[in-house]
């Protein structure tokens, strides 16, 4: 078990929480996790398995072992501070790199915060070099005007992970057929478990049942 973070989408952040948080519930019971900021959540689970839940998710972006959180105010007069220990969470590799997500207007650019990160990183006595072309193992920061986060990555949305999916082009018409992003959430809202029985009423239009059978749910036409 270990502190994970996780960014959020931007599309909805309070529906995005509602569906990472009953995932949670229903994969194992796990305790809920807290909301850092609108974006930004942390919670305890084992990390084998982070890419089971982001990629799950609709709205959950990436997973990442957290190393440290902090106040933005904290990096305006030092480097960044992460957590005592933090070494023994980073995997025995050679190289890494450093990557930001800013959200909602962070006060810095994103080369001066991968700048600050790295140097952490690097004036440690672990032993990495950066590699920005084919990095062993990448480190994320998620930024937003108050509250910063930094962890190994674990698990990546694929980009464009629902787009092959959407009703718009599907080989028929189907205006009322909801979009695999909505369809995936309202399956995952409305799980007991991580595989359960579905009724659709328009399962022919693949909205809902559809988006539930992408991860093991089985549905069927009421």
């Amino acid at each position: 078990m270990v502190k994970t973070l996780f960014l959020l989408s931007g599309e909805n952040p309070d529906l995005s929480f509602a569906e990472l948080r009953h995932i949670l519930e229903f994969t194992g019971g796990f305790k809920e996790p807290a909301l850092v900021e609108k974006r930004i959540a942390v919670a305890d689970l084992p990390i084998n398995l982070h890419e089971y839940v982001v990629l799950r998710a609709a709205y959950t972006k990436l997973s990442a072992t957290l190393l440290g959180l902090g106040e933005v105010s904290e990096l305006l007069s030092g480097s960044v501070m992460l957590y005592p220990g933090w070494e023994n969470l980073v995997p025995a590799v050679k190289s890494f790199c450093v990557e930001v997500y800013g959200i909602a207007g962070m006060p810095f650019s994103s080369t001066e915060l991968e700048k600050k990160i790295a140097e952490t990183i690097l004036s440690s006595d672990i032993g990495l070099r950066v590699d920005l072309e084919n990095p062993d193992v990448k480190i994320v920061c998620i930024a937003s005007p108050k509250t910063y986060a930094v962890g190994v990555l674990t698990a990546l949305k694929p980009k464009k992970y629902f787009t092959v999916r959407r009703a718009g082009l599907k080989p028929f018409k189907t205006p009322s057929a909801l979009q695999p992003k909505v369809a995936r959430c309202l399956v995952n809202l409305a799980s007991t478990k991580s595989r359960f029985q579905g009724f659709g009423p328009l399962r022919r239009l693949g909205g809902r049942c559809g988006g539930g059978g992408t991860h093991g749910t089985r549905s069927s036409r009421s």
